[in-house]
């Protein structure tokens, strides 16, 4: 029975260690889960800041577009002016 005893004895050694590597591999598994949460949660966020600064870039564009059309728009009028000018100078001094 002694050697029964020992065969026993010894199996429940290694199960315990086994049950002692698997609940530190649950806890290990545990804190990688909650990294994968916070980073997938993280990468949502930066997602968001993303689109939102492309907005606004893309905003800043059109105006930059709208300016520059509105600036030329200007010059041409103002040229088209100056010329009217001209042309009304060059009638009254003849």
């Amino acid at each position: 029975m002694d050697e029964a005893e020992e065969e026993a004895e010894s199996r429940k050694t290694q199960l315990d260690k086994v049950q002692k590597k698997n609940e530190a591999l649950n806890r290990e598994l545990a804190v990688k889960e909650d990294d994968l949460l916070r980073l997938q949660s993280l990468r949502v966020q930066l997602e968001g800041d993303l689109e939102e600064s492309k907005d606004k870039s893309d905003a800043a564009v059109r105006e930059i577009t709208r300016l520059r059309g509105s600036q030329a728009g200007t010059r041409a009028a103002t040229r088209g002016a100056s010329r009217m000018e001209l042309i009304g100078e060059d009638e009254l001094s003849d």
